[in-house]
């Protein structure tokens, strides 16, 4: 029977740095000894202090501090890492809360087809979780009658970046000649005193194909 031996390349890192430091360290002690090779000892006392002389001890000096120069880097290149990660997470956190500030809440639509002038009424709730925009949907009324109930919607995709929202809708309306449509609204950010609205326009697909403009209202 044959074995195979399988060797992982992390396995001989620790090894090439041990060996890497070693090498690094005989050069002092090679040229040492090739001056003053009557001095090769070393004396080491286990006590408080160790004492060393000679060659052997310019190896053992340069090996630990080739040593503690190594763990230095790698302890800063952590230290930065770790740093550079918690920066990431807190500029992301906070970006999530001011977003969230921004679009969640009761918002009121309002809309009007372009080529009819039909006027559309509508409330919905926004909110903003883990980064992403949830639209609850709503029912859908005429602005001239807006406690008669005329069809409803829902959101199937929204996208927020701060400035703009984007967002997919499927409608159900009873008084339109194709009753349920897919649509897109488009709408930017604007804040005018203490007032946050989102104004833009809207387009249906399909055989009701049409457009017009829109404006939501936070009023929650």
């Amino acid at each position: 029977m044959t074995e195979t031996l399988v060797v992982r390349p992390s396995g001989f890192l620790p090894i090439l740095k041990i060996l890497g430091l070693v090498t690094i360290a005989l050069i002092p002690a090679v040229a040492l000894y090739l001056l003053f090779g009557e001095l090769s000892s070393a004396t080491v006392q286990w006590s408080d202090e160790a004492s060393l002389g000679g060659p052997v001890a310019a190896f053992f000096a340069t090996l630990l501090l080739l040593n503690q120069i190594h763990k230095r880097m790698i302890g800063e290149d952590r230290a930065e890492d770790v740093e550079a990660e918690v920066k990431a997470r807190l500029g992301s956190t906070r970006l999530r809360s001011e977003m969230a500030d921004l679009i969640a809440g009761t918002w009121e639509i309002r809309s009007e087809a372009m080529s009819t002038g039909r006027q559309g009424l509508s409330r919905t709730e926004i909110g903003f979780k883990d980064g992403h925009v949830e639209i609850s949907g709503g029912t859908l009324a005429n602005q001239a009658a807006p406690d008669v109930v005329v069809g409803d919607w829902h959101c199937e995709m929204a996208v927020f970046d701060g400035n703009r929202l984007l967002y997919s809708y499927v409608m159900n309306d009873q008084d339109s000649t194709h009753p349920v449509s897919r649509g897109v609204v488009l709408a930017l950010l604007q804040k005018e005193g203490g007032e946050t609205k989102l104004v833009g326009t809207w387009q249906m697909f399909g055989g009701d194909a049409h457009s017009g403009k829109i404006e939501l209202a936070r009023v929650g």
